[in-house]
């Protein structure tokens, strides 16, 4: 590659800037021509950082998926204590430009009808798109653990339940340019191992050492007609963001989900108990009743919350599909029904393959509380006391314990109907 049009690219003041911004508590790494990496961990802390590595013969720049507190010292054994937080970059590897820009649509408008508006896309460089989510759209914490120190298996995770969810539409998308595709991966790949400690990905606004071309944020409503010529040097006018356009929490249901569906070892716990009875909606708790009453945030919690809800308290598909249509139309505004539909298509055929869990419980971040949707009554006591919604109709019934013999008297004795 042209060493002088290297340096002319990077001696921009706008590119160095949005370089600089990316870099801040990230590993950065310049790559040569040869395709070898300068020396690690290395940053970025000043603008003439950028330049320094290009005058080596720098072309490309990558940093790290991690968030580090000191990236500068980071050394095998420590990542746990030294990771602030981390972002999940989807890389779509492809051989043919059309069918990456395809499946990038795809997947971006997957996340945003699930409630993702701070995702981004952008070119690499070749042919493929990296998909961001960024860690301030991730929940602080899961299962009562720093999210921060679950990595990479959340992010694992979210890409492997991301690509079986854009599967069918994938596939209906890429008949347009393939007639005879059946399975649409063996044209796409998108690798969840990918997301992996210490990790690198090329930055925006780097370029490609191979087709010189710039790794570009493309915004969602100009991706489906995006084309390779658009990231020539010369042709870049205008510096987006990528990674820094997350809402907090707003990946909450996503990764709910996706840790829902992940696989997982064989488990000896005793099952949770639960009702043998179809539970009325009358006796469901303050926090389910406040839902159904239509909500103007949190709709997407909200449904996981439902469906998961419902299933353990022994409804049926179709009641549990009834039920939640009937709920979308309280919204303000409404979820898009197509996306309901595929949600509740999706959950329900999970639900019969792998039986029903238990809504998220009544402390964990990110759900009632922050929803807007947590008002004990008498039988709650309180969150901590009733620990999940399940155990409301549990506590109301008595727990159903079995019939018991009086021993002065012989009598049966029921203890709830």
């Amino acid at each position: 590659m042209n060493l002088r049009v290297v340096r002319s690219w990077y001696q921009r003041e706008d590119v160095q800037e949005a370089l600089l911004a990316l870099a801040k508590d990230r590993e950065v790494v310049g790559v040569y021509a040869t395709g070898s990496f300068s020396k690690r961990p290395g940053t970025l802390i000043h603008l003439k950082d950028i330049l320094a590595l290009v005058n080596t013969g720098v072309v490309e720049f990558h940093c790290s998926l991690e968030h580090w507190r000191d990236p500068s010292s980071i050394t095998a054994g420590d990542y746990a204590e030294q990771r602030t937080g981390f972002d999940i970059v989807l890389d779509i590897d492809v051989d043919q430009f059309e069918v990456g820009r395809t499946a990038a649509v795809v997947l971006m408008r997957k996340l945003r009808s699930l409630g993702l508006k701070g995702v981004s896309a952008k070119f690499s460089g070749n042919t493929g798109f990296h998909i961001g989510i960024p860690w301030k759209s991730m929940p602080h914490e899961i299962n009562f653990k720093p999210t921060k120190d679950q990595f990479p298996g959340v992010g694992r995770a979210m890409g492997a339940y991301l690509k079986e969810q854009i599967r069918d539409d994938l596939a209906v998308a890429l008949k347009k340019l393939i007639p005879d595709v059946t399975d649409p991966f063996t044209h796409v790949e998108i690798d969840p191992v990918l997301i992996s400690p210490r990790h690198l990905f090329r930055m925006p606004y780097s370029l490609h050492k191979t087709t010189g071309l710039v790794s570009v944020p493309v915004p969602l409503d100009e991706l489906a007609v995006f084309t390779p010529d658009q990231a020539a040097p010369d042709k870049i006018t205008k510096i987006r963001r990528f990674l820094d356009q997350g809402r907090p929490g707003e990946a909450e249901t996503l990764v709910a989900e996706a840790l829902d569906t992940a696989p997982k070892a064989p488990s000896h716990q005793r099952p949770r108990q639960t009702t043998k009875r179809v539970v009325p909606k009358e006796d469901f708790p303050p926090c389910v009743q406040t839902i159904l009453d239509g909500l103007d945030d949190g709709r997407n919690r909200s449904m996981f919350v439902l469906v998961n809800f419902l299933a353990q308290c022994n409804w049926k598909a179709d009641q549990i599909e009834a039920l939640i249509l009937e709920w979308n139309a309280k919204n303000t505004p409404p979820l898009p029904e197509s996306s309901v539909r595929n949600y509740l298509r999706t959950k329900l055929r999970q639900l019969e393959l792998h039986g029903p869990k238990p809504p998220p419980n009544c402390t964990q971040e990110g759900y009632y509380v922050s929803m807007g949707v947590c008002f004990p009554d008498k039988l709650c006591v309180s969150r901590e006391s009733l620990k999940n919604p399940l155990n409301y109709p549990l506590k109301k019934y008595g727990r159903e314990q079995p019939k018991k013999k009086d021993p002065k008297k012989g009598l049966i004795i029921k203890w709830s109907d």
